[in-house]
This record gives C-alpha cells, structure tokens and sequence, in this order.
C-alpha cells in the first residue's frame, strides 16, 4: 500500500486550521518504489462574519452604553472576539459614529463591519404654562423639567425691569407682562409669559374736624398695602383729597374724597374720610342798642345789665344786636324779633344769645323805663330843702325824658321865681340866678313838656326847718 506516503504543511504533519498559505508536500517512503516529493500550495481562507453595531442613545452627562453588536454567524468553536467597538469622541448632545474599535476575530475571519450611531440627547424639556402673579408675590421656581436630569435648565427673562432670574426662581420687580424662556442643551428652548398683576392698595382719608367759619385742615390719607417695602415715595403720584364742604358750610359731617394717586404697580381703592364741622361755641355780642333810647351804661360785652328811658309817646322799641359769629342766635325775650312792645313804667328785656353749638349761652338783660303819659305826670307838691335825703329837691315824674321841656315857678305876685330849659329835677328852692332860699310858702308852676301839648299846672310849697 501507499500507507508509506507521508504529507506536511510548512514541514509539520498537523494538518493546518489556521488562515493562510500553506507549502504542502507529499513524500513515499516504500522500500520497493522511488517517487520524487509531489508539491503544492494548501490555502485556507479567512471567514468572514458580518458584525452589525447597534444603535445606542444616552442622555448628555451619562456615561456611554455598552456598545454592542449582532454577527450574521457564529465563529468556529473555541473562537472568540477581543476588543471592543468604540466611538467618535465627544458628549454634547448630537450624533456619533460607533466604529469597530479593537474589536477582532483574529487572522481567521475577516469582519464585514457595519456601523451604527451614538445619538446623545439633551432630554425632553417641559413648560407648563405659568400662573398669573401680583406685584408682590414671593420668589418661585416656574414648573420646568427636563428627562435629563444631568443638564442644567438656564432660565431667562426676557425684561429684567418686570422679573430677573435668581438662584433659579423668579424673582418679581414690577407689575407688567414677561417672557421667561427656559433652556437645556440639547433639549432647545421653551418661552412662556408671564403675567404680573398690580398690587392692590387701600387709601383712606384721615378724619378731620374745624371750627365753622375756619380754614379747612390739611386733609391727609393712610395707605396700607404697600409691598416689597415700598412706600408713597415708589408711587407716580401721590393720593390727594378733598371735600365737598366749603368755608360757610354749616355744622355737620362732609365726606372727605381722596383720589389721584397713580403707580405702575399698584391699583388703588379709596375710602373716604369724615369732616367734622364744630359748631362755634361763640355767644360773643360785638354791639347792642336800643332805638330810640340810650343804653347806661354804653354798651360793654363783660357788662350783662343796663337801662334805658323813653318818653310815653313810644310804645315799641327796637333792639339792634350784632353778633361775633353769625350762626349764633339772638332772641329778644324768647322771640327772634327784634321790636319789644313797651308798657308805661319798667319793662325788663332780656336779650338771649345761643352758639352755634345750641348749648353755650350768654344773656344781657335791658330794664327799659317808658315814661307815664303827659296826663298822668305828677310833681311833688312839697319841697323841704333841708338836706335830710327827703324832698330836698322838686321832682317832676319823667321830666327827664322830655330834654325840651321848659319849667317855670311863681310867686304869689306872679313873678318868676324860678325857670329853668331842660329842667332835671335839680331845683332846691333858691331863687332863680341868686341861689337865696325863698321864703316858706306856696308857689305855681307851669311846666311845658316840650311836645306840643299844653302845659300842666300846679302848686308847691315850701317848708324849711322842718
């Protein structure tokens, strides 16, 4: 047999496995037959294996998945890869090619390799919509998320005047409208607006009280709403107020308006106050007189009592009373008219001034004498002028309210011993330019009222040492 033939690959018997070129010769060893080596080439091609990567996606700031592939068939028993596949280098969000790295199944395979990508993203951003604020509220993070926790949310405002960003709230300035945008990378950007209400603020006028006929007071308000410690000096324009009550309003309550007052951040509502006008306590009387008559003494404010005297012809006198304050009221015996009707003899006048207040009071009372009628005046008929304090002088009834009157006495003979214009009841029985006594006895006398009307007539005597 041919058992003696013998066939090495690159001179070792072992069949080869591996990949590649081989020498191969065939030699006889046969005692009974020569046959030169027979050559030739064994060959062993590499088997090629399609390797597949697999996509991979991983959020920015992650570490890389594991990189993994599928094969279109399995490598021989015992063989395995080494290596790994690899990838484009870089971690911002974007695409990257996953490549074949060291990844080997040695000299024995050839991979048709076919890549994949590495997309890494900056996760999914949400922005609900945002609730309305008011000027004022406190600081507050807006309802932002991302999928991917490991990239940071920028905010930002789009008018730092209205709301700023701060250690990632929002922190608000004035009242008005603002874009807050919020960004990721990777994730791209969402804007939202937000609206920020005026604050709201109370102004109330403060209460305030005068006297009647008095200048009003400076009306002043309170605010109460002030926020972010602001104060009447953050506000455009100040509120005022007013009221509807002027100089001669009378006592009683007016309401006191306040208004105006303007701010970019704030509404305002007003309360209005109360002006409280103070009826006068003032029963001050600047003047008072009798017409016709003469007050005694002339009329003084600290002096509540006087007299006067008409004659009988007037039966009606009229009381003139000029007040301090006007709104005081004057009655004149329980009446607001002035004319006071007047019996002969005393009559007593009270003059009543109420104030404003309708409790002070202050009052002056008039002891108004009216004369008795011509027919009824009488003189004394007995003259003792001895200065005892009784008849020492001839007292004629009411002659005092008859300046004009002419007064004359006489004798028994009829010769004047006494006359006088004017006369006041000063006669003490002398003789008329002499000042002698006259003698004791009876006299006539006429005396001429000065009215008009006739004369009256009548007698006197005169009695002395007794």
């Amino acid at each position: 047999g041919l058992t003696s033939i013998s066939i090495t690959y690159n001179g070792s018997s072992a069949p080869p496995t591996q990949a590649g070129s081989y020498a191969v010769v065939a030699s006889l060893s046969n005692s009974n037959y020569t046959a030169p080596d027979a050559t030739g080439t064994l060959t062993i091609l590499p088997k090629t294996i399609t390797v597949r990567a697999e996509a991979k996606t991983k959020n920015y700031g992650d570490t890389d998945p594991l990189l993994t592939f599928t094969i279109s068939t399995a490598p021989a028993s015992g063989d395995y890869f080494t290596g790994s596949l690899s990838r484009v280098p870089g971690e911002n969000p974007g695409t990257y090619a996953i490549v074949q790295g060291s990844l080997s199944l040695g000299n024995n395979y050839i991979l048709n390799y076919q890549p994949a990508n590495l997309s890494i993203t900056g996760g999914m951003l949400n922005f609900a919509a945002l609730t309305g604020k008011t000027y004022g509220d406190a600081d507050f993070r807006p309802p932002v998320s991302s999928s991917n926790s490991n990239i940071a949310i920028d905010l930002s405002s789009d008018n730092p005047a209205i709301a700023t960003i701060v250690n990632g709230q929002v922190h608000i300035l004035a009242a008005g409208t603002v874009n807050i945008t919020a960004s990721q990378a990777g994730a791209g950007s969402i804007s939202r607006q937000l609206n920020i209400a005026k604050a709201g603020i109370t102004v109330t006028a403060n209460n305030q009280s005068r006297l009647y006929g008095a200048a009003d007071p400076v009306f002043t308000v309170v605010y109460s709403g002030f926020v972010n410690g602001d104060d009447v000096s953050k506000l455009n324009t100040a509120a005022t107020a007013v009221t509807t009550a002027s100089l001669s309003s009378p006592a009683g309550h007016y309401p006191i308006v306040p208004a105006g007052a303007s701010s970019a951040n704030y509404n305002f509502n007003y309360i209005s106050g109360i002006l409280t006008i103070v009826a006068l306590n003032n029963t001050d009387v600047i003047s008072l007189s009798i017409n016709p008559g003469t007050l005694s003494p002339a009329f003084n404010a600290q002096n509540h009592n006087y007299t006067a005297s008409v004659d009988n012809s007037i039966d009606r006198v009229l009381i003139s009373i000029n007040l301090s304050d006007v709104n005081a009221v004057a009655l004149i015996n329980g009446s607001p008219s002035r004319g006071v009707s007047l019996n002969p003899g005393n009559n007593t006048i009270v003059v009543e001034v109420t104030a404003q207040d309708g409790k002070t009071k202050n009052s002056y009372i008039l002891n108004v004498y009216r004369g008795m009628s011509e027919g009824s005046i009488t003189a004394t008929n007995i003259l003792t002028p001895n200065n005892d304090g009784k008849n020492d002088r001839w007292v004629i009834q009411d002659i005092e309210l008859y300046p004009n009157n002419n007064v004359k006495v006489f004798d028994r003979a009829g010769r004047i011993v006494y006359t006088k214009h004017g006369y006041n009841n000063e006669w003490d029985g002398a003789l008329n330019g002499t000042g002698e006594p006259l003698t004791e006895g009876t006299y006539y006398y006429i005396v001429d009222l000065g009215t008009g009307k006739s004369p009256f007539k009548g007698f006197i005597t005169i009695i002395r040492n007794r």
